[in-house]
């Protein structure tokens, strides 16, 4: 999970949603979500902390521009997403709602960076993926993602030899060749690759990647099945923290 392991700041995922918001958002969305809704947003954005989105929403409605279905669609989804990471920033501030809607802009600023540990933004950032995936996809777009360490990675010319996050491992030739191409797609931030598209690019006769890999110790721990059918990534040991079933 490497876009987890590097994952953007607390911060620049508030920033990012807070942009993405004033950007999508025009009278004519609040005009066509329900009253109840278009009520909460009101109030949402009421808060101190939120007086520079309500600027840039009070400018993109004076601009009048045009909005596309996708947008509204898309700005619904962020107001969502935005919803929930205001519920963690008040569990991991410590502080009851009310209190949390009295914090102003600056001081809310001051707070994330002190609880911006690498811990909760790699939590943060997994929860969004998984959670919010549309978001993710325009938020990644966004985002300054930090690309991966090498301190903690590293590989020998011909990756016969790799040391994986503590871990040492040996590879036999069509091995290291597969673990190639999953490192640079890694090191491009396009980690996953198809069992196929691997074994074809190696000159392999199955495209059996489990089968390359038969009791290896990398196998299941270095690499990992990706988030769909037949593909497979490099796979950093993600930070210790909270389960996403504990905020379902």
């Amino acid at each position: 999970m490497s876009e987890y392991s590097q994952a953007p700041s607390v911060v620049d995922v508030c920033d990012a949603l807070d942009a993405l918001i004033a950007e999508c958002h025009t009278h004519v969305v609040l005009v066509e979500l329900n009253e109840g809704e278009s009520a909460n947003i009101e109030q949402l954005l009421a808060m101190p902390q939120h007086h520079a989105l309500r600027r840039r929403i009070l400018n993109a409605r004076k601009q009048q521009v045009p909005v596309s279905e996708e947008k509204q669609r898309l700005w619904f989804l962020a107001y969502k997403c935005k919803l929930d990471v205001e519920g963690f920033l008040v569990e991991w501030l410590g502080c009851d709602f009310a209190a949390y809607c009295q914090i102003t802009q600056d001081e809310l600023g001051a707070k994330i960076q002190q609880l911006d540990v690498h811990e909760k933004r790699v939590w943060l950032w997994q929860y969004i993926t998984q959670r919010h995936p549309e978001v993710a996809l325009e938020l990644r777009r966004r985002l300054p993602m930090p690309r991966p360490s090498t301190k903690d990675a590293r590989h020998s010319p011909d990756f016969r030899s790799v040391y994986w996050f503590g871990q040492k491992y040996a590879f036999t030739a069509n091995q290291a060749a597969c673990v190639r191409l999953l490192w640079e797609a890694w090191e491009n931030g396009t980690p996953e690759l198809s069992a196929a598209a691997l074994c074809e690019s190696v000159e392999l006769a199955n495209d059996r990647l489990d089968l390359v890999f038969r009791k290896h110790p990398a196998w299941g721990e270095m690499i990992r099945p990706g988030h769909t059918k037949g593909s497979y990534r490099l796979s950093p040991p993600a930070a210790p923290g909270k389960s996403l079933e504990n905020h379902g």
